[in-house]
Order: structure tokens, then C-alpha cells, then sequence
């Protein structure tokens, strides 16, 4: 039996070798043919499963290797630059979302948006920056006052600079030139600080700065532009963004009735535009109509003999306008005539 089969495969070689070797470079090719097609319905049935479940990156990558498989076959074409478009789409529309969550300050749900942004489109640059620039760090650092002290003093020893004591003035809810109590804990916006190792970068700079003015987080957006500056004294795009957190703080201040916060915070835009003159000089305005509001309140209080209501009002016209002469010297008088009037009491 042996021998017969080695008869007839002996037998079939010499038919083989007789007739040519074009059958068998035909059925090699038909081979690889069928090969190449099985393996790019692999990847074409992987992408459309990919597809399915919303993973339009993978979908996206699966399908360009099937088009290297079938480079003739349009439908792939058309669809590989469809899920480009998807991704784009999607992956906006998810960092929209996050950006409104972290605006409100819901952090975790903003987390998991731009987290979903960078899973769809790991290129998804603004994203990124959100997550580990912004997110991942502290947004405030404390401190305890212990002694007497001012917050030009507090900005000075965590800032290095105390020009930017309106920045925790505007934190705390608390007057910029007023001492804060002692015992008292305030939030020192935290300012990142940039490594001179890391090589820098103008326009990705810019972009953080602006991300963090879209976002309110003046302290930030400060920082970057001081950093811009000192690369770049004369950038433009840095004055603006710096002078946009400026505008917004000196608006709220003044929604919180801190006009003369609101006016020095102002007086630091460089800028000479109407727009600018025109809301300096409203904020003068109001300094001065508030505070001789509570002044004349004063007068009447104190005309009435009711002196401890008086101080209160010439102290808060100081806390408007901390350079009202006549609200410092009447608060001497009332405060040294009240004393009085305790020792006869």
C-alpha cells in the first residue's frame, strides 16, 4: 500500500514537471489573494465592532489598516475620513462639557469629560492641558494670621509680590486694605510655579493663559502672563489677558460693593481705550458717592449723640476710601469723646 502512494505522488510530479509550473504560480497567487482578504476582513470586521461600542479612535486606526490591505476600496476611504470628522466632533463636544463642570466647579464631573475628550482624541490638546495643568494641582494654599499683619505682607512672603494682595482680598471676600483678624485662616490662591528647565513655549504659554481666564482662575492666569512677560515684555496677547482679569475682578468687586478694590484693581490695566477711562471714572464716582454716604450717616449719628453708630460709619467710609481725612480725624475725635464719657459714667 506504501509503495502505491509513492507511485502516485511520484507519478503526479512527473505530470506536473510535463505540463509546466504555471498551475502552480497561479494557485500560489490565488493563495496570497485569499490570505491578504482574510486578514482585512479581520481588521474591517474589528473596526465595525469598534464602531459599535463608540471607540471611533480604534475604529478609525483598524479601518486605515484595512485600506492598506484594499487601497482601491473607496467605502473605506469615506469612512476612515467620516470617524476623523467623528472624533473631532465628539471629543469637542465632551471638553465643552468639561469645560462648563470645572466653570461651576463641579472638578469630578469635569475630570471625567475631558478624561473622555482624551479617550476619543488623545490629541485633544486643550484637554490635556485642563487635566494636568490645571486639575491635578492645588487651588489654594492656607495660612493662619497669627499677628498683626496686612495682606501686602502676606502677598509679599507667597507671591514675592504685594501688588498681589487684591488677588486674596478677592478670595476671601475681605476689604484689600483692611487687616485680617487674627486667628483668622485665609485661601491664598495657588500660582503655579514654572521650572526654568522646561523650554519655553509662547503659544502653548498663551493657550494655558487663556484656559485660565476662560475658567476664572486669575491667579493662574497671572502667573502665566508674568511668565510670558518676562520672556516677552511687549506681548500683546499677554497685556490683553492680563488686563481681562483685571476688568473681571474690578467688576466683581464692585457687584460686592468693594468700589475702591475695585477702582486700584483698575488703576492696574494698561490700557488707555475709552472703554477703560470710561469705567475708571464711574468707579471714582462711586468711591466718592458711597463714601460720603456713610460719612454724612456719620454726621447725623454723632449730631445725635450716638457715637458708637458714628464710628461705625466713618469706618466704613474708610474702608471705601481709606484717604478721607475728615472720616480718620472725626473718628479720633468721637472715639477720644466717648472715652470720656465712660470715665463720667
Amino acid at each position: 500500500m506504501k509503495i502505491k502512494n509513492i507511485l502516485w505522488f511520484l507519478l503526479i510530479i512527473m505530470i506536473t514537471v510535463a505540463t509546466g509550473c504555471s498551475g502552480i504560480g497561479k494557485s500560489h497567487r490565488l493563495f496570497e489573494e485569499k490570505e491578504v482578504y482574510a486578514v482585512y476582513y479581520h481588521y474591517w470586521q474589528r473596526a465595525q465592532e469598534s464602531e459599535t461600542v463608540s471607540d471611533w479612535h480604534m475604529a478609525e486606526y483598524l479601518y486605515q489598516i484595512a485600506h492598506q490591505l484594499e487601497p482601491e476600496n473607496k467605502d473605506i476611504e469615506l469612512k476612515t475620513a467620516f470617524l476623523k470628522e467623528k472624533i473631532k466632533t465628539e471629543s469637542e463636544i465632551h471638553f465643552q462639557r468639561g469645560f462648563d463642570y470645572y466653570g461651576n466647579g463641579e472638578i469630578k464631573k469635569a475630570r471625567q469629560e475631558f478624561l473622555t475628550a482624551l479617550r476619543i482624541n488623545p490629541d485633544h490638546k486643550k484637554a490635556r492641558v485642563y487635566l494636568v495643568e490645571i486639575i491635578q494641582k492645588p487651588e489654594y494654599n492656607t495660612f493662619k494670621v497669627n499677628q498683626e499683619t496686612d495682606l501686602k505682607t502676606i502677598a509679599q512672603a507667597f507671591y514675592n509680590d504685594p501688588e498681589k494682595s487684591f488677588l486674596i482680598a478677592y478670595f476671601n471676600d475681605i476689604q484689600e486694605h483692611a487687616a485680617p483678624a487674627i486667628g483668622s485662616i485665609l485661601m491664598i490662591p495657588w500660582v503655579p510655579i514654572q521650572k526654568s528647565s522646561v523650554p519655553f513655549d509662547l503659544e502653548e504659554n498663551l493657550e494655558k493663559a487663556r484656559l485660565y481666564l476662560d475658567s476664572k482662575r486669575f491667579s493662574q492666569a497671572l502667573a502665566m502672563t508674568s511668565k510670558i512677560r518676562e520672556h516677552e515684555p511687549e506681548n500683546i496677547e499677554a497685556m490683553d489677558i492680563e488686563n481681562a482679569v483685571y476688568h473681571q475682578i474690578a467688576q466683581e468687586f464692585e457687584r460686592f460693593g468693594k468700589y475702591s478694590d475695585a477702582l486700584n484693581t483698575m488703576l492696574k490695566v494698561q490700557s488707555d481705550n475709552q472703554s477703560t477711562k470710561s469705567y475708571i471714572t464711574h468707579l471714582r464716582q462711586l468711591v466718592k458717592d458711597k463714601a460720603d454716604q456713610h460719612y454724612r450717616r456719620g454726621v447725623r449719628y454723632f449730631v445725635n449723640e450716638e457715637l458708637e453708630k458714628a464710628i461705625k460709619e466713618w469706618e466704613r467710609t474708610l474702608a471705601i476710601d481709606p484717604k478721607n481725612e475728615m472720616a480718620q480725624k472725626d473718628i479720633g475725635n468721637a472715639k477720644s469723646l466717648l472715652e470720656k464719657l465712660r470715665q463720667i459714667q
